[in-house]
């Protein structure tokens, strides 16, 4: 359901933010099915973490303020992506993702 919600977001400041997302909710998905039991435990939270500040509407910058509404989640979920990096890198490989697109980047 998340994976959805994701998808209608438009952010054309934070192009990336979709695709981290997404990617953040498969790993939250494998490691919860069991379906991936590499990942670090604290790499699994953290995501859950950065999916559920990134669904609420009122966080540190709501998400009804015009241009600058999803500069906080996309902060919130480039951390996450970057403390786990090395983790996140061997799950896409594994999964046969392209970690490439998943990027760091805004």
């Amino acid at each position: 359901m998340l994976k959805a919600e994701f998808t209608q977001i438009q952010a054309p400041k934070f192009p990336h933010l979709v695709d981290q997302l997404e990617f953040l909710a498969d790993v939250v998905e494998d490691v919860a099915e069991g379906a991936y039991l590499e990942l670090p435990y604290s790499a699994a939270t953290a995501s859950a973490f950065a999916l559920i500040y990134t669904h609420r509407l009122l966080d540190i910058i709501p998400d009804f303020v015009s241009n600058i509404s999803f500069e906080d989640d996309s902060a919130v979920v480039r951390v996450v992506l970057s403390l786990y990096e090395k983790d996140f890198e061997k799950y896409a490989l594994a999964q046969h993702l392209n970690w490439k697109k998943i990027t760091l980047k805004p």
